[in-house]
């Protein structure tokens, strides 16, 4: 019974998705201007993008309510391990507390770019996100190689 309600809702949000898109692509466009120069903007543009937040906010909201329950069902059969993933969570806070710390928040030139969404704190997420993907990535090279030198030792 469990299985076939998600098989059913996965469906119907598929088929949403696609009507959306087909929405998206066949739906005409209105000249719109940007800076001076005229392009084609979908009539539907609205719609997809309001989707795709729904979609992203359901999703984000199902895995943490689901991450909560397993985290709390685990804590009550292996606290030590509990413990554990909690003290990888706090790490991973404090990767991107740092992060936002070191951020700038002078203004980023970008070349075509005239507004106001590249200074300030939007800059410093920005500068947040670079450091949050680096730290993240020397992590995955270190846990790579220091899983193969572990192999090597163990043999």
């Amino acid at each position: 019974m469990n299985n076939s309600v998600s098989k059913y809702v996965l469906w119907a949000l598929f088929a949403v998705s696609i009507v959306i898109a087909l929405m998206f692509a066949f739906g005409g466009s209105d000249m719109a201007i940007y800076n001076g120069e005229e392009f084609n903007e979908p009539k539907q543009s609205g719609t997809l993008l309001g989707w795709v937040y729904a979609l992203t906010g359901l999703t984000l909201a199902i895995t943490l309510v689901v991450s909560i329950i397993s985290y709390v069902k685990l804590f009550k059969t292996n606290p030590k391990k509990a413990v554990t993933i909690l003290g990888i969570l706090i790490v991973l806070a404090l990767v991107f507390v740092i992060s936002w710390c070191a951020g700038s928040t002078d203004k980023i030139n970008i070349i075509g770019y005239d507004g106001t969404d590249n200074v300030g704190n939007w800059a410093r997420y920005s500068d947040m996100c670079l450091y949050v993907c680096y730290t993240l990535a020397a992590f995955a090279v270190l846990c790579i190689l220091g899983s193969a030198a572990f192999k090597l030792i163990k043999k």
